[in-house]
Protein backbone atom coordinates (compact mmCIF):
# COMPACT_ATOMS: atom_id res chain seq x y z
CA UNK A 1 0.00 0.00 0.00
CA UNK A 2 1.21 3.67 -0.70
CA UNK A 3 2.48 5.33 2.88
CA UNK A 4 1.33 8.68 1.11
CA UNK A 5 -2.72 9.50 1.21
CA UNK A 6 -5.06 12.11 0.34
CA UNK A 7 -6.14 14.81 3.47
CA UNK A 8 -9.78 13.56 2.07
CA UNK A 9 -8.85 9.78 2.09
CA UNK A 10 -7.41 10.09 5.98
CA UNK A 11 -10.70 12.22 7.14
CA UNK A 12 -12.52 9.19 5.29
CA UNK A 13 -10.48 6.48 7.27
CA UNK A 14 -11.34 8.72 10.55
CA UNK A 15 -14.49 9.16 10.05
CA UNK A 16 -15.26 5.58 9.43
CA UNK A 17 -13.27 4.34 12.70
CA UNK A 18 -15.10 6.84 14.59
CA UNK A 19 -18.36 5.23 13.08
CA UNK A 20 -17.44 1.55 13.14
CA UNK A 21 -16.53 2.07 17.01
CA UNK A 22 -19.39 3.66 17.81
CA UNK A 23 -21.61 0.77 16.14
CA UNK A 24 -19.77 -1.70 17.49
CA UNK A 25 -19.85 -0.36 21.34
CA UNK A 26 -23.49 -0.30 20.76
CA UNK A 27 -24.87 -3.41 18.57
CA UNK A 28 -21.99 -5.69 19.21
CA UNK A 29 -19.85 -7.92 21.78
CA UNK A 30 -16.56 -9.61 21.19
CA UNK A 31 -16.94 -12.29 19.57
CA UNK A 32 -14.23 -15.73 17.87
CA UNK A 33 -14.25 -14.92 14.09
CA UNK A 34 -11.73 -16.73 12.21
CA UNK A 35 -9.65 -15.06 10.07
CA UNK A 36 -8.80 -17.38 7.58
CA UNK A 37 -11.38 -18.07 5.67
CA UNK A 38 -11.79 -18.94 2.07
CA UNK A 39 -13.82 -16.02 0.85
CA UNK A 40 -12.10 -13.13 2.98
CA UNK A 41 -10.06 -10.80 1.73
CA UNK A 42 -7.93 -7.76 3.12
CA UNK A 43 -8.91 -4.37 1.17
CA UNK A 44 -7.22 -1.76 3.61
CA UNK A 45 -4.90 -1.31 6.87
CA UNK A 46 -4.15 1.45 8.25
CA UNK A 47 -2.58 2.67 11.57
CA UNK A 48 -4.71 5.75 13.10
CA UNK A 49 -4.49 7.30 16.14
CA UNK A 50 -7.30 7.80 18.92
CA UNK A 51 -7.93 11.00 20.74
CA UNK A 52 -9.55 9.61 24.22
CA UNK A 53 -9.67 11.50 27.81
CA UNK A 54 -6.72 13.68 26.48
CA UNK A 55 -4.34 10.25 25.71
CA UNK A 56 -2.82 9.37 22.32
CA UNK A 57 -3.92 5.49 21.24
CA UNK A 58 -2.43 3.98 18.35
CA UNK A 59 -4.74 1.96 16.47
CA UNK A 60 -4.37 -0.48 13.61
CA UNK A 61 -7.25 -0.94 11.21
CA UNK A 62 -8.31 -3.96 8.85
CA UNK A 63 -10.86 -3.36 6.53
CA UNK A 64 -11.39 -7.19 4.68
CA UNK A 65 -14.28 -7.72 2.33
CA UNK A 66 -17.27 -8.65 5.33
CA UNK A 67 -15.57 -7.40 8.45
CA UNK A 68 -13.93 -4.32 9.74
CA UNK A 69 -11.70 -4.84 12.40
CA UNK A 70 -10.24 -2.19 15.38
CA UNK A 71 -6.58 -3.86 16.57
CA UNK A 72 -4.04 -2.39 19.16
CA UNK A 73 -0.52 -3.77 19.73
CA UNK A 74 -1.05 -6.66 22.03
CA UNK A 75 0.44 -7.90 25.33
CA UNK A 76 2.26 -5.81 28.47
CA UNK A 77 5.60 -4.50 29.04
CA UNK A 78 7.35 -7.69 27.97
CA UNK A 79 5.87 -7.13 24.13
CA UNK A 80 7.18 -3.43 23.74
CA UNK A 81 7.87 -3.86 19.82
CA UNK A 82 6.02 -6.90 18.94
CA UNK A 83 4.49 -7.99 16.26
CA UNK A 84 1.40 -9.17 17.37
CA UNK A 85 -1.69 -7.49 17.68
CA UNK A 86 -4.69 -7.48 20.14
CA UNK A 87 -8.55 -7.02 18.88
CA UNK A 88 -10.02 -3.86 20.63
CA UNK A 89 -13.25 -4.54 18.71
CA UNK A 90 -14.60 -5.82 14.73
CA UNK A 91 -17.80 -5.49 13.06
CA UNK A 92 -19.48 -7.52 10.52
CA UNK A 93 -20.07 -5.51 7.03
CA UNK A 94 -23.31 -7.12 6.77
CA UNK A 95 -24.62 -5.70 10.15
CA UNK A 96 -23.46 -2.03 9.15
CA UNK A 97 -25.00 0.83 7.75
CA UNK A 98 -22.88 3.36 5.83
CA UNK A 99 -23.86 6.78 4.59
CA UNK A 100 -21.83 8.71 2.05
CA UNK A 101 -20.64 12.19 3.71
CA UNK A 102 -22.93 15.18 2.46
CA UNK A 103 -20.75 17.57 0.82
CA UNK A 104 -18.97 19.76 2.38
CA UNK A 105 -18.71 17.46 5.52
CA UNK A 106 -14.58 17.15 5.27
Amino acid sequence: MSPFFSLGDLYFLTFLFSFFLFLSFLFFSLQKINFLTPSRRLIRDESLTQLADGKKKVRTVFLFTDLFVIAKEGGGMMSVGSDKLKVVDMVPLDAALIHDPEPGMF
